[in-house]
């Protein structure tokens, strides 16, 4: 953690891991080239040591976040993004995969994040041409979670909830994003 919070009005935020800097390195460039916000706090959860990682950083003038891993890093990892609050202080967040590229400006999100409700979190609907109609079918059938896992983490009807979402990205304010984790953190065995 950095002994004093990062402050500004927006903060990007993405994770990244040794042996995918170069994928992080493109959408990072083109968030600079393209998405019109070089007035944002850019913060990078790096997963391990990374020489690689650290040097895309300072590239970048991210704030680094060093996170060791208490398990294999897998697309999961990127549940760090849901704390982001706890690591950087801003009005608003947009959390992106480190695997995407920016192909234009990204001020449309953060003023939509002004014209909604002060909880709203913008996220997109998950579309793998499965047709998935619920988050239990999602545990399953896209993150490969098993039967018992999915019993234990979702004990009261999640795995009924309707809106399933790919969270490559997502967008909210600091009161809602930090509902969300506490969110997560109250979940039975969340961690």
């Amino acid at each position: 953690m950095p002994p004093v919070l990062p402050r500004a009005e927006r903060c990007i935020a993405t994770v990244v891991s040794s042996g995918y800097a170069s994928l992080a390195d493109d959408m990072l460039g083109s968030l600079f080239a393209n998405g019109g916000c070089q007035d944002a706090l850019l913060v990078l959860f790096v997963l391990g040591n990374s020489e690689e990682c650290a040097r895309l950083a300072a590239k970048y003038n991210a704030v680094l976040i060093p996170c060791e891993p208490r398990a294999a890093t897998n697309p999961m990892s990127k549940a760090l993004l849901y704390s982001v609050t706890q690591v950087a202080n801003a009005e608003q967040y947009l959390c992106l995969d480190a695997d995407m590229l920016v192909l234009g400006s990204l001020r449309p999100v953060f003023a939509a994040l002004e014209a909604c409700p002060e909880g709203t979190i913008l996220a997109v609907r998950e579309a793998n041409g499965t047709g998935l109609t619920t988050l239990g079918e999602a545990f399953g059938q896209v993150y490969g979670g098993s039967q018992p896992e999915m019993d234990r983490m979702m004990v009261n009807a999640e795995a009924a909830y309707p809106l399933v979402v790919n969270d490559g990205l997502f967008a909210g304010s600091r009161i809602a994003l930090q509902a969300l984790d506490s969110k997560i953190r109250a979940m039975p065995g969340a961690v």
